[in-house]
């Protein structure tokens, strides 16, 4: 049996791998396939639909059974994405770029703090995946913030030393790593336009002949008959 579904949460290749293992390893799956991409999973096997979204979500994402048994590309809209990247990125670009001329101490890391709210995704993602015993892109990208933000903080009011202060790296690594994830939604988004325009190629209906007689019946009544 074939079972599709719709995952959410996946970032990068590493995520992709991790649903794969986490689903490929239930009794009953013979066949798991993720596709980044598309966000989507086909598994054949006998395991249930509630066995493998339960696998998913211990793995650290989400699932859902793909409506009317294939892959929902209207799903797959990355519009928002982008335009929420793109909104994330100008004002990380400007504050960033602020981080570089301002002086106060007290001030950068209030401008630093911001910058990593706005992109809180990236924490939230991280350290996700590192709670489920694995990390991902976004693992990294989270520790090389914090790890400049707090040890910035802890040299500012504990050693009282100004001169090795990290704020405006931790704003930067963000910064410039949304570039790279807007760029991906980008170009994401253009290939599933590709692949709704060629659903919509997909022939609606099909002429059969049945008991001598031409029928035309929806693609979805069609079954393929093996003749031997």
């Amino acid at each position: 049996m074939e079972q599709k579904f719709n995952v959410t949460g996946m970032s990068c290749a590493a995520c992709q791998a991790r649903v794969e293992k986490a689903v490929s390893e239930l009794p009953g799956v013979t066949y798991c396939a993720v596709s980044l991409l598309t966000n989507s999973m086909n598994v054949e096997g006998t395991a249930s639909e509630q066995e493998i979204i339960a696998a998913v979500v211990s793995a650290g994402y989400g699932a859902a059974s793909a409506d009317s048994g294939s892959i929902s590309y209207e799903y797959l809209s990355t519009d928002n994405e982008t335009g929420n990247l793109r909104n994330r990125l100008i004002v990380s670009i400007v504050l960033a770029a602020a981080l570089m001329f301002i002086k106060p101490a007290v001030i950068k890391m209030i401008l630093a703090a911001v910058v990593m709210i706005i992109n809180r995704r990236f924490f939230i993602s991280g350290f996700k995946s590192v709670m489920h015993g694995a990390a991902n892109m976004d693992t990294l990208v989270a520790l090389g913030s914090s790890t400049s933000f707090m040890w910035s903080v802890y040299s500012l009011f504990v050693l009282h030393d100004t001169e090795k202060l990290y704020f405006d790296s931790a704003a930067m690594i963000l910064a410039l790593i949304t570039v790279g994830k807007m760029l991906e939604a980008r170009s994401k988004g253009k290939t599933t336009d590709a692949l709704r325009s060629l659903m919509k190629l997909a022939p609606q209906s099909a002429v059969v002949v049945a008991d001598g007689e031409e029928k035309e019946l929806p693609i979805e009544e069609v079954q393929v008959r093996t003749w031997r």
